[in-house]
């Protein structure tokens, strides 16, 4: 047994596929209708789930609890994905702000010619020669104090 049914909800068209899988289970498909207003008209995945049919009174139920399913599934996404989207706009700033003050301290350290003109002059021990990339290191780490 395949057929299918056709929904709108907020303006959207779906189409919804029940096949039954045996020992009173259906699988249930639904696809989302891109442009329905067209003649030729295209369908994408939006929710699969396999449903006992004896929780429900009808198929039609089934089917609507499907299209629920989805759109649920379908606003968990979409605050997952805004969520994301803040984390890693916030971390990639912070990181290459980072990488960036770190490459222009490490320029700026190797201008000295010795470390009288470094503001950590009286912290430093400069037995080994001056190492930009530590130098820079410790300037930052002094910035973020």
């Amino acid at each position: 047994m395949k057929k299918y049914s056709v929904y709108k909800y907020n303006n959207r068209t779906f189409r919804v596929y029940v096949s039954e899988c045996g020992y009173g289970l259906v699988d249930v498909v639904v696809r989302e209708v891109v442009h329905p207003e067209r003649k030729f008209f295209k369908t994408r995945y939006f929710y699969q789930n396999i449903y006992c049919t004896e929780d429900f009174e009808e198929i039609s139920d089934i089917e609507r609890s499907a299209i629920a399913c989805g759109f649920a599934l379908e606003e968990q996404h979409q605050a997952y994905e805004a969520k994301m989207e803040k984390v890693v706009s916030r971390m990639m700033y912070e990181e290459v702000n980072t990488y960036i003050l770190e490459d222009w301290l490490s320029a700026w350290v190797e201008t000295f010619n010795d470390c009288a003109c470094c503001p950590l002059s009286d912290q430093c021990d400069r037995e080994g020669g001056i190492d930009s990339i530590v130098c820079a290191d410790r300037l930052l780490e002094k910035l973020k104090e």
